[in-house]
């Protein structure tokens, strides 16, 4: 598994799908944060290996916290099975 193809993959689909996050508006600016991605969840099924991401990804003026599910095939391809995530805005 390349890291970089799942940091891209990762940002490239929280970027698409933000909109449609839960938003919560802070009183005070968080604190800033890098990129975080992490794999939490790793499980073989019959197209290759479920796999879950949880990722921290900071913006402007927010910061998105979510998961993403994804099938690894044997490959190495990955596809979106469903991505959540809350916008932290401040």
């Amino acid at each position: 598994m390349d890291s970089k193809q799942l940091i891209a993959f990762t940002l490239l689909n929280v970027r698409d799908k933000k909109d449609s996050f839960q938003e919560i508006k802070e009183k005070d600016e968080l604190p800033k944060k890098n990129i975080q991605v992490t794999l939490s969840r790793f499980e073989p099924c019959s197209d290759g290996f479920t796999v879950w991401i949880d990722y921290t990804v900071p913006q402007e003026n927010e910061i998105i916290v979510g998961t993403v599910e994804t099938i690894l095939n044997l490959n190495g391809d990955l596809t979106l099975l469903n991505i959540i995530g809350t916008r932290f805005v401040f």
